[in-house]
């Protein structure tokens, strides 16, 4: 969902027009239950400029030093990382009445949330190699944020903590991108981030996770292993009536193989899914590199070649351009949700699961045909230049429709015919 023109803005909402550091408000784009997010302007020498986006704080938050040390934390870990996969922060930037600020790429598209809710509205699932091809990329991701060296030269071994379908953002151009870090944490000497508060999407949490237990990067693979699934399938995983439910899934509940729930979908995938989904961290995959050269193998297997270019088209037959113009589409400024104790978000909720409300809402475009194979296959793999195992797919592209000239000329000549015979041929 995008905003149709100037969106209406909630109180306290910045204006329009007003300077932030370097940056131009031009107008609001949504609202979560942690922060705000607006579209800017930076102006340079010249005639230089580009869109960025900025995300805030929320005001009441903001006197709340752990939510402000999460802010900071997201935008100075981002900041460190510059990967293709993963959303840029530019800047973090403290007003004069002591607002904070960060200063992201603009990415115009939507999440995979978006997507997958888009699909199932129009009871359809994702092609099969899409799925590869984005979890792929967000494995670059998570492999680079782990193993990337810190200015002493280590391994900063971050670990996301928060890897779900509304943080990872696939663009128009089919690039996809994993972002907020707000959760996040560069893990300690001892290789694991430390225990304590529960911070994530339930549903896409480790055991450990949890549990409240120390994490490490086999975290992060088990919730990129259910955001697959949810890919492959059309369903979330541990989706159950209530938290404590969801709970006991993700610590006990056998996983059901995703060729049992999708009969059409191949039966190699099985193994990558449960072995990503172990409930023991040592039986999962140790490094996200395993699971991604797994689902290479996989990928070659069936000669699906996977362009960033193929994705682009996919999203763009699915979306319209208003909502598309939208970066992130609505789910830009997910609400964190932090357990402990209790099991209560300890940020307020908007509706829908992104914690969002979304400026404007749209109408959603007409269904587009897609075979969950992921269409055509081709001789041999290709790579582009996102590096990999390239995207997929030659996915099957919207069915033409009537030039809608054509149909007014049709129309106008049967009136058209139907006047002449009357008065040519008048009744007796």
């Amino acid at each position: 969902m995008a905003p149709q023109g100037i969106p209406h803005t909630h109180q306290g909402a910045i204006e329009p027009g007003r300077v932030v550091g370097r940056y131009e408000v031009v107008r609001q784009l949504a609202v979560g239950g942690m922060a705000e997010v607006y579209i800017a302007k930076q102006a340079g020498p010249g005639s230089f400029t580009r869109d960025v986006v900025l995300k805030r704080i929320h005001p009441h938050l903001a006197r709340d030093s752990e939510f402000v040390d999460m802010f900071v934390n997201e935008a100075t870990l981002a900041a460190t990382l510059s990967h293709p996969s993963i959303v840029h922060v530019y800047d973090l930037v403290e007003s004069p009445q002591g607002e904070h600020f960060i200063a992201m790429e603009y990415v115009r598209g939507c999440t995979v949330l978006r997507l997958l809710r888009r699909l199932r509205k129009q009871k359809t699932r994702l092609p099969v190699p899409f799925a590869l091809y984005i979890t792929l990329r967000v494995c670059e991701a998570l492999d680079y944020a782990y193993t990337t060296p810190g200015p002493d030269g280590q391994a900063l071994r971050i670990v996301h903590r928060d890897v779900s379908p509304s943080n990872i953002l696939v663009g128009v151009d089919g690039q996809v991108k994993l972002f907020d870090f707000g959760v996040a944490r560069a893990t300690s000497a001892a290789g694991t981030t430390r225990s304590g508060n529960i911070k994530g999407k339930l549903n896409y949490m480790s055991p450990e996770q949890v549990s409240g237990r120390s994490l490490d990067n086999r975290s992060d693979i088990f919730a990129l292993g259910a955001v697959l699934y949810e890919m492959l399938v059309g369903a979330r995983l541990f989706k159950r009536e209530n938290e404590a439910a969801v709970i006991k899934a993700i610590l006990a509940d056998p996983v059901q193989p995703p060729s049992e729930v999708v009969a059409e979908l191949p039966s190699e995938l099985d193994d990558i899914v449960l072995c990503a989904l172990a409930k023991d961290p040592d039986a999962r995959y140790q490094h996200v590199g395993a699971m991604a050269r797994d689902l290479e193998q996989v990928a070659l297997d069936h000669q699906w070649t996977m362009r960033s270019s193929s994705l682009g088209r996919f999203i763009q037959a699915w979306f319209t351009e208003d909502e598309l113009g939208l970066p992130g589409g609505s789910d830009l400024v997910p609400s964190s949700m932090s357990f402990s104790g209790s099991m209560r978000s300890s940020a307020p909720r908007s509706h829908g699961s992104s914690g969002l409300r979304p400026s404007n809402e749209s109408a959603p475009p007409p269904r587009v045909s897609a075979p969950p194979s992921g269409g055509e296959t081709a001789p041999s793999p290709s790579s582009d230049s996102s590096g990999g195992v390239e995207g997929t797919l030659r996915a099957q592209a919207a069915p033409p429709s009537i030039d809608r000239t054509m149909v007014i000329v049709v129309i106008g000549f049967v009136v058209a015919s139907v006047l002449f015979w009357l008065f040519a041929f008048p009744r007796l």
